[in-house]
């Protein structure tokens, strides 16, 4: 339970602390000092004579050999249990460090205690093991000159003893503790100030705990320096389990490494009440330099020249949480200040952000960190959301004169001119490494990358879901529909990528002011891809799919268009075909085999023409994707086309009416017009076109290919008809898609071929 490497030290504390209260003794005592070299030879010679028996003592081995693993890696331990115990462990850590210094005759400390025992020394303040590893260390640190680590050295004992000599002796029960104690802070020069000052540590303020912490950490990390070095030297000897090595580093790691918008844990045991009567808040908005001062007291402007911040963050929230897990905030009793009074942030909102800060760290508690966590990569245990901090959106749109009385409500397309009011976001999580990170989120693209780092913490095939985001924003009066819709936001995504795994391909559509989002998971993460325009997004939706990826659109977008009509009604391994006439234009929408979108726009004449061609076309298609030898099979499992109209209902909303394409009749009235097209070997592309069974190539006609088609066309049709050419079938040789574009061919290819080539067919005559 102690770690690979600390065998010999536990056994060599425990010499010269065990107490025996009954039962066998350690024959250890039985060993005089000086035959401590030859420790089997003499026990087994006391148990050959007789002179003691096997039945009255217990053998745990002798220390007349300590191997340099022991140090290095019980300091390494100790270096671990110090983030959370300090002053106990920098002890041990120095009286390892003093025997690496001796290495290789090592004078192990039980040695010395057990060589006073055989000398006559019976003054029990001299035996005591505090007081003889504290005097080791002494020594050793004088001989470095290290004044400052050996006054560490002497806090530590005396707040080990626990002994408070600033008061006098009459109100404590006089003992031997004491009076050693007070020989010994004689004998350091301490005076009665310093006594006060270590007394009252328990309610010492941040600047104390600031300079206290400073001498710990610097002291803990020249031990460390010190015992790496010993064990690079030592590489052979100081063997240790990497395993363990790996695991106390990532500790050490994570405790003491300074990071951008970490928390720094500033208190590890030092004060139990650090709380200020009042702190001072300032803000600096100058250009190139934006951030946040905290002074204790209230202080203006003008005395921040006198008086130096007790923490500086470039974001919020940062100095918030340091202010709440470090315990400087009273919820009751602790006053803010301020500065400058003008501004986005109000006490009340402050008073909130501690209140939830509260709730997701009770009383600034983290979680315990268990060693099985710190073998893997770090996750999220929980998290928060906090968004505009400091900032009210209305109140910006005020200044502009902008009216929000209007019947769009959604936060992120408000009024008329569709504001997002979600303008910033800050974030902290907590990971199961006992890291406190803050993050801060501004811009155009603010809240995707906040929910996308979010969920990168937890991989979509991983074993448990991303843990909950609570949202909170007190800055506006529609503060809690923003925090609710983020939420809302939020869960979606989980529902969405997470919970089911035959989703992890799907699409998320999201619009936010004048831009659309398309969420998608990329090496077991969602990210997301950002479009200017509804025809970006459209061209986007159309990107071919390696396996059927399924579009879910957020509830409150796109409304004003029929997709999410569309996609929720997609069905896997089919094509359905949508349509919509407006006068005389008709918008097309095909949702193919693997979900991928086909828009297109063209000349409405009737119904009959539109539906026609796109039915002869798309059985084709089906026929060749079939015949192709490509890895997926989901053509051949495509249950048929569904066509379906899309109207507007009395209220103006979005509806379909599925559609019966024409009968055999009907599409006898109808020729053929297919494209075949392949690529010669100086990568020439070329088309040959048969309409029926006339004959046109781009080796007889070049680059009047299509106008003679279109020409021919318009001749043979009967009566005034004028709308479009269409093609009814397209074929692609092996050359021109290639060896990947085979074995990745869907329906969307075909029809992206067929609109660029029905271009050409529609193009009007130039003039001449």
């Amino acid at each position: 339970s102690s770690g690979s490497v600390q065998h010999q030290l536990l056994v060599e504390e425990f010499y010269r602390t065990g107490l025996l209260v009954a039962g066998r003794y350690p024959v250890w005592w039985m060993v005089p000092p000086e035959h401590e070299h030859n420790y089997e030879n003499y026990v087994a010679m006391l148990l050959r004579k007789r002179l003691v028996m096997p039945s009255e003592i217990l053998d745990f081995g002798g220390l007349n050999k300590l191997l340099a693993g022991a140090f290095f890696g019980g300091a390494l331990w100790q270096l671990s249990k110090a983030i959370d115990s300090p002053y106990k462990s920098v002890l041990k850590i120095l009286l390892t460090e003093a025997y690496s210094s001796e290495y290789p005759k090592v004078e192990p400390l039980c040695l010395r205690f057990k060589k006073a025992i055989y000398d006559g020394t019976a003054e029990v303040d001299q035996l005591d093991p505090y007081v003889l590893m504290c005097a080791k260390i002494e020594e050793y640190l004088l001989k470095q000159n290290d004044i400052e680590r050996r006054d560490l050295v002497r806090r530590c004992f005396y707040f080990k003893v626990n002994e408070p000599l600033s008061q006098t002796d009459h109100l404590y029960r006089l003992n031997w503790r004491r009076s050693a104690m007070r020989r010994l802070v004689a004998s350091w020069g301490w005076r009665q100030s310093t006594l006060r000052d270590l007394d009252s540590r328990k309610n010492w303020k941040i600047h104390r705990i600031l300079e206290e912490r400073k001498s710990m950490v610097d002291a803990l990390t020249r031990s460390y320096h010190t015992l790496s070095r010993f064990a690079r030297e030592n590489t052979r000897q100081a063997a240790v389990d990497p395993a363990d090595l790996n695991l106390l580093g990532r500790k050490l790691f994570a405790a003491f490494e300074r990071k951008a918008g970490k928390v720094e844990l500033i208190n590890p045991g030092i004060s139990t009440d650090p709380t200020e009567s009042s702190l001072s808040l300032h803000r600096i908005n100058r250009p190139g330099q934006e951030g946040w001062l905290l002074y204790g007291g209230d202080v203006t402007e003008s005395d921040t020249h006198n008086q130096p911040a007790i923490k500086q963050t470039h974001n919020l929230l940062e100095l918030l949480a340091w202010c709440h897990i470090n315990g400087l905030v009273h919820p009751i009793t602790t006053v803010f200040h301020y500065r400058p009074q003008r501004g986005g942030l109000h006490l009340r909102e402050l008073r909130s952000v501690f209140g939830c800060l509260q709730k997701l760290f009770p009383g600034g508690r983290l979680p315990s960190v268990d060693m099985k966590d710190l073998a893997s990569t770090p996750r999220v245990l929980k998290g928060s959301l906090f968004v505009n901090l400091g900032l009210d959106p209305h109140a910006r749109l005020t200044r502009h004169g902008r009216q929000l009385l209007t019947d769009h409500t959604d936060v992120f397309r408000y009024g008329g001119s569709k504001t997002n009011l979600a303008l910033t976001f800050d974030q902290i999580v907590v990971t199961s490494w006992k890291e406190v990170l803050t993050f801060n989120y501004r811009g155009e693209t603010a809240l995707l990358d906040c929910i996308c780092d979010y969920l990168a913490w937890t991989t979509i095939d991983s074993d448990h879901l991303p843990p909950p985001l609570p949202c909170y924003s007190f800055s506006s009066p529609r503060g809690t529909a923003i925090a609710q819709r983020i939420q809302k936001l939020f869960q979606d995504l989980v529902d969405l990528f997470y919970r089911d795994p035959r989703r992890h391909r799907a699409r998320y559509v999201l619009h936010v002011k004048d831009a659309y989002y398309v969420l998608q998971p990329e090496n077991g993460v969602p990210r997301y891809q950002r479009f200017r325009s509804y025809g970006g997004l459209l061209r986007h939706l159309g990107t071919p799919q390696q396996e059927f990826s399924s579009v879910f659109i957020d509830r409150h977008s796109l409304q004003d268009t029929p997709l999410p009509l569309i996609f929720s009604s997609n069905r896997p391994d089919q094509l359905q075909l949508f349509y919509e006439v407006s006068d005389d234009r008709a918008k097309i929408f095909l949702v193919d085999e693997k979900g991928s979108l086909f828009y297109e726009e063209k000349q409405f004449d009737s119904k009959t023409a539109l539906l026609t061609h796109m039915n002869r076309f798309l059985e084709c298609a089906q026929r060749r994707l079939n015949m192709l030898d490509y890895k997926s099979e989901s053509a051949q499992k495509t249950k048929g086309v569904a066509y379906y109209e899309i109207y507007r209902d009395d209220a103006g909303h979005y509806q379909l009416s599925p559609v019966n394409v024409g009968t055999n009749d009907e599409t006898s009235l109808y020729f053929g017009v297919q494209v075949i097209g392949d690529v010669l070997e100086n990568n020439q592309t070329v088309f040959t076109v048969y309409v029926d069974e006339r004959e046109f190539s781009t080796l007889e006609f070049g680059d009047h290919l299509f106008a003679e088609v279109t020409s021919y066309v318009l001749q043979r049709r009967s009566g005034s008809g004028s709308y479009p050419v269409y093609i009814t079938d397209i074929d692609l040789s092996r050359s021109l898609l290639g060896a990947e574009g085979v074995r990745a061919l869907q329906t969307v290819h075909l029809l992206q071929y067929k609109k660029r080539i029905e271009a050409q067919l529609n193009r009007p005559p130039e003039k001449s």
